[in-house]
């Protein structure tokens, strides 16, 4: 029988190369009485958690921290988390705006200018994922989606926007409030928000709303609903459907990409190298 051989090229995944040690904090015992979501509350930072104890890519405070290094290849979960949050440290070091989300994924705003449609901003989101795969040649793989974000213009201390904020959810765009939440009442200069399943009190000039297209077309109609879809690039100046739109995006995302460039230093000497290539793999096949 003979064996045939199909290549496909993985357009949004990077190769990784992991080079030296990472230094990470270790708090002995922290997890026999508290949960990770518990402690990481308590310490503002995020953590991983193995057995007892917990791990933290910078230092915290107000509780006493072991420095262990550890090399950085062969990859396990504790060193993903070490690379994660080296490139968060990297992002933030840049003056991006940079969060982790579910699954792993990594959100970075601001790598390219915002576009501005009458009431709404459109920001642009860089999505990073980072992972192992089992048929790639790497240490891991960083895989990478351009999407946007789109928020009001202003904040919640502007009358227009506080009387349409209850219910809706929120981004923080000053001050050190909760990063997100949902809002539940403004009343005059504060806005009451639930954020992470407590009530909080914040200043409403804090806060700006995050909008889909449903609250768009429903606020400021749907003229404008298309002006934001023709500037994000999902329809042409004509309102007919932009068949590059894809094309477009993986384009975007990859010059955000090298925006960040493409040598990250790790906390204690190591680095994270992205391949300037997307993955290329090859499967054998019967014919």
């Amino acid at each position: 029988m003979t064996i045939g051989c199909v290549v496909g090229t993985f357009l949004n995944s990077f190769p990784l190369t992991l080079n030296g040690d990472v230094r990470l904090f270790r708090l002995r015992g922290l997890l026999i009485d508290k949960r990770r979501d518990e402690l990481r509350r308590e310490l503002g930072v995020e953590l991983w958690g193995e057995n007892e104890d917990a791990y933290t890519y910078g230092r915290p405070g107000g509780v006493d921290a072991e420095e262990v290094t550890l090399p950085l290849v062969p990859t396990d979960g504790r060193r993903m988390f070490a690379v994660r949050q080296a490139l968060i440290a990297h992002c933030e070091g840049l003056h991006h705006e940079t969060r982790a989300a579910a699954a792993n994924e990594l959100r970075v705003v601001g790598l390219s200018s915002p576009e501005i449609v009458d009431r709404f901003i459109i920001d642009s989101v860089l999505h990073l994922r980072i992972s192992r795969e089992v048929y790639a040649q790497a240490n891991a793989l960083l895989t990478v989606r351009h999407r946007t974000r789109w928020r009001c213009r202003g904040s919640l201390a502007d009358a227009d926007l506080a009387m349409v904020a209850p219910g809706h959810p929120v981004i923080r765009i000053a001050g050190t409030g909760p990063a997100r939440g949902r809002v539940e009442e403004v009343v005059g200069e504060q806005v009451r928000l639930l954020s992470e399943g407590a009530l909080v009190d914040a200043s409403a000039g804090d806060y700006t709303l995050a909008v889909n297209s449903a609250f768009v077309a429903r606020w400021r109609g749907s003229g404008v609903l298309q002006e934001i879809r023709e500037a994000v690039g999902d329809i042409t100046r004509g309102g007919q459907r932009n068949q590059y739109a894809i094309r477009d995006r993986f384009k975007r995302a990859g010059d955000e990409l090298r925006s960040l460039g493409y040598k990250i230093p790790v906390a204690g000497g190591g680095s994270i190298e992205i391949g300037r290539h997307p993955v290329e793999v090859r499967f054998e096949v019967a014919p």
